[in-house]
């Protein structure tokens, strides 16, 4: 079964050691690699993923003493149900410029639907692309269905941006532009 929807099918969850990946062919069409996985199960960032694993695996970060100490805490505090609504407080956040923002008139002449162009696999695995004079790093996992092949564009929906694919309207990746 898959262990973050659970569900009765032995074989809906796969992971592959020589693809560093996992996909869930069950009820959330889930799929990544190990840092994808942590994020969705724990319900934090990417970054606060590989913060995990490092903790788990006892392994050091770049990160200063006093934002470990700090980590550490607002860890302990948060009950499990809470860390959903923290990533609504992290987009919140975005939203009002607290992460990279792109001009108004720099986003209207090379984003949006009409602006359409590929990320290749090469691009993903590094986790960040380079579109339009900016990087953007990936905050969610590929979707399972989206091949490198196919026509992408960037949005800004509320204040935060999201990788569209035309041939499947609906499926957004975050993003996070990184300045």
């Amino acid at each position: 079964p898959c262990p973050l929807h659970g569900g009765e099918n032995r074989t809906q969850f796969r992971v592959s050691l020589e693809k560093n990946c996992w996909n869930c062919f069950g009820t959330c069409k889930g799929g990544g690699n190990v840092l994808d996985f942590v994020a969705r199960k724990e319900g934090c960032s990417l970054r606060e993923a590989a913060l995990t694993l490092c903790d788990w695996f006892q392994l050091p970060t770049q990160e200063k003493p006093a934002q470990q100490d700090e980590r550490h805490a607002q860890q302990d505090q948060k009950p499990q149900q809470e860390k959903p609504a923290a990533q609504h407080e992290q987009q919140a956040q975005r939203a009002q410029g607290n992460h990279g923002r792109i001009p108004d008139d720099r986003y209207k002449a090379n984003f949006g639907r009409e602006h359409t162009f590929r990320v290749n696999q090469g691009d993903f695995n590094n986790h960040r692309f380079q579109y339009g004079g900016y990087w953007f790093g990936f905050a969610a996992p590929w979707p399972n269905n989206w091949l490198y092949t196919q026509d992408v564009y960037v949005v800004d929906i509320n204040g935060v941006y999201y990788l569209c694919n035309p041939a499947y309207p609906g499926v957004n990746v975050e993003l996070v532009v990184q300045l």
